[in-house]
């Protein structure tokens, strides 16, 4: 199959490629299941829950690809509050930017980050969903004291 996936010895590749009106194929994400998702980009966000990221929407384009605009303001959500937090910039342009703080927890939590907006201006709603996913997990210790007890004689 080779429009969906190959063999491998260890089971199916499943793969697919979304252009974003680029003919070259310079705005291209490539998702691929069972191996390390090769891409212009992570399919998902690893934090330790003493890190944050910072989520801007660009490159709004209608479906020929040409610039288009957010009608109104952003909304966002998270689907697991106790994995991140969510603070939106209401000082940028629609509440385009978001930050996405880890939270203090135990062991591997998941949480999806979605952005919604309208892309028509004026009248009407077309309702575009943004999808992220932020894995977030325990901050891994990197210093610590060493601190001498009291110096007694050998038995």
């Amino acid at each position: 199959m080779s429009c969906c996936g190959k063999r491998k010895k260890r089971g199916l590749v499943v793969f697919m490629t979304v252009r974003f009106g680029d003919p070259n194929g310079q705005d291209s994400i490539t998702f691929r299941h069972r191996n390390n998702a090769r891409s212009r980009r992570e399919l998902m966000v690893n934090l330790s829950e003493e890190q944050q990221v910072t989520y801007t929407i660009t490159d709004v384009k209608t479906r020929k690809g040409n610039p288009a605009e957010i009608d109104g303001n952003v909304s966002w959500a998270v689907s697991d509050p106790t994995a991140v937090t969510l603070e939106v910039d209401t000082a940028s342009p629609n509440q385009r930017t978001a930050t996405v703080k880890g939270v203090t927890g135990t062991g591997v939590r998941i949480s999806d980050v979605t952005a919604v907006f309208d892309g028509r201006s004026g009248e009407g709603v077309a309702l575009v969903t943004l999808v992220d996913q932020v894995v977030v997990s325990d901050a891994d210790a990197i210093v610590g004291t060493l601190t001498p007890g009291e110096v007694t004689d050998q038995p």
